[in-house]
């Protein structure tokens, strides 16, 4: 079971994801599960997410047409298997030492 549970909601971000999706993968606290919901895209975001997900065990796909991210967000919840949640936006840069301090503020 993961530290954490990083669910992302996806709709036509293949603008911004593969920066996201490097930050995640940069970080320095690697027991994590990452989620990634598409909601529906029409550019090339889910492409990118299945060959991130070929990569990288640790990222899931999973598909919640034209719900929104809220909708998606609780479709992810349902599937997540670490001990905590952490939420990101396709369009996040995380530093790479995020999930390391999160973790420790919740040891203590």
């Amino acid at each position: 079971m993961p530290r954490f549970s990083i669910i992302m909601p996806c709709y036509n971000a293949a603008e911004t994801l593969m920066d996201t999706l490097d930050s995640l993968r940069s970080q320095s606290f690697s027991d994590w599960e990452m989620l990634c919901i598409d909601d529906g895209s029409t550019d090339a975001t889910t492409r990118l997410l299945t060959d991130a997900a070929a990569r990288d065990p640790r990222i899931r796909l999973l598909d919640n047409p034209e719900r929104g991210p809220s909708a998606a967000r609780n479709v992810a919840i349902t599937e997540a298997n670490g001990d905590l949640l952490a939420f990101c936006d396709a369009d996040d840069l995380w530093m790479t030492d995020k999930l390391n301090r999160m973790n420790a503020a919740f040891a203590d």
